[in-house]
């Protein structure tokens, strides 16, 4: 997960790492909870090594399976959403599980 998060932070590509992550929840569907706290834990370094602003990442769906639709949200500095002069990646991608429909954007 760390190999495939330095290079899509290196190619400063979200989809890269937006379909390696969803594969992963497709084959560990009960383990989104300790994805994302290693997500959590590894992104300010990995944000200060390659000089970016800010990163978010967003899942939506019945997270294990429970009866209602949750969001899971990481979020390291900030993203300017208003002004037009700065340059924002960004990845959108969906999953269907055994569970339901996940979205992941990051």
């Amino acid at each position: 997960m760390y190999l495939v998060l330095y290079h899509s932070f290196k190619f400063r590509s979200p989809n890269f790492f937006s379909l390696y992550f969803i594969g992963l929840i497709k084959k560990n569907i009960k383990q989104v909870g300790q994805l994302f706290s290693i997500l959590r834990y590894s992104l300010p370094s990995f944000c200060t090594l390659f000089g970016f602003k800010g990163v978010r990442f967003h899942l939506k769906g019945r997270i294990n399976g429970a009866k209602r639709s949750r969001i899971m949200k990481i979020q390291y500095g900030s993203i300017p959403l208003t002004t037009l002069n700065n340059n924002i990646k960004y990845s959108f991608n969906k999953v269907m599980t055994i569970h339901g429909i996940y979205g992941l954007k990051v």
